[in-house]
């Protein structure tokens, strides 16, 4: 999995934002993430499998591991669903 290109995560105003950048940028079509979702973003950002994101967001937020997990696939799916993901 993936990032497709152009697609960043920033923080505006006190919440995290998924946006395209560059000259096809719609800023209608930003889609607004939380805290532990930046977290996952970054993981998928660097590589990293969904059970070492899960672990991460143990280590991060007091979550049991099958949660974490849970959360990790719902966040990749609603990705996966704005076509941010390859």
């Amino acid at each position: 999995m993936k990032i497709k290109d152009g697609y960043v995560v920033r923080k505006v105003a006190g919440s995290y934002v998924v946006i395209k950048q560059g000259g096809d940028a719609d800023f209608r079509q930003m889609i607004t993430v939380n805290e532990s979702g930046a977290l996952i973003w970054d993981c998928i950002n660097q590589g990293l499998g969904e059970d070492t994101i899960a672990e991460r967001i143990v280590q991060e937020y007091d979550v049991d591991f099958d949660t974490a997990v849970l959360d990790t696939k719902n966040f990749i799916l609603r990705m996966k669903e704005a076509d941010v993901l390859e």
